[in-house]
């Protein structure tokens, strides 16, 4: 069982979506499968394209597409496509996800910061967690400047009213680890996600399920 929060500096947890709070891989990998059929393209191995999820769309054809960025950005076209149609399709939250944000919800405020564009980030909320869980929602393409950048989170940050060092971000890639860095905002790294921690365990908080975050929120702050 997970256990109760005890007051420390930290007020406010804001998390990263895909591969964080919720498992959206199945929905994303068809969405890749649409897009490289449709421009004519063998599909990379999923193992690859899964480790691109959290990156803005364009750069996770990147690797597998080079550098053209006409089809670049049709690739980014049909897995749009096919995405705004069946992003809730296969997509679930990991497990002991509901329990984790109701239990830091009672002390704390709660936030998301996504790659994935607000319309369906807002959408997942909706369809997912409860209506009054997050203060705010923060998704891509809607004027901010995109990870690693520190803007996104910046602005979370302001939305929850509290200080950067009031703040942990919670994600599951380099490129979180490296908004965080960018935003001066504290950041714990969890391994059930997509992404790789790629030799950084030295230097971060690593957790392995919801309750060992619960427990470094609490207790390594």
């Amino acid at each position: 069982m997970l256990k109760e929060l005890r007051t420390n500096k930290i007020k406010g947890v804001v998390f990263d979506l895909d591969g964080t709070l919720i498992d959206s891989k199945n929905d994303i990998l068809l969405a890749f499968a649409f897009a490289f059929q449709n421009i004519g393209r063998e599909k990379p191995a999923d193992e690859l394209l899964i480790h691109t999820i959290g990156a803005r769309l364009e750069e996770c054809f990147r690797p597998f597409l080079g550098d053209d960025e006409n089809l670049l950005k049709d690739a980014a076209k049909f897995f749009r496509e096919y995405y705004e149609k069946n992003f809730l399709d296969k997509t679930v939250p990991f497990e002991g996800i509901n329990t984790l944000l109701r239990e830091i919800k009672k002390t704390r405020k709660l936030a998301i910061v996504t790659m994935k564009k607000g319309i369906y980030a807002r959408k997942i909320v909706e369809h997912f967690f409860s209506s009054n869980v997050f203060d705010s929602v923060v998704g891509a393409e809607e004027g901010l400047k995109a990870k690693p950048h520190p803007e996104m989170l910046e602005k979370a940050v302001a939305d929850l009213g509290l200080n950067k060092d009031e703040i942990v971000y919670v994600g599951d890639t380099l490129v979180d680890l490296k908004m965080a860095k960018n935003a001066n905002v504290n950041f714990v790294f969890v391994k059930w996600g997509y992404g790789k921690s790629d030799g950084e365990e030295e230097n971060i908080k690593l957790v392995s399920n919801p309750s060992e975050l619960l427990l470094m929120l609490n207790y390594h702050f």
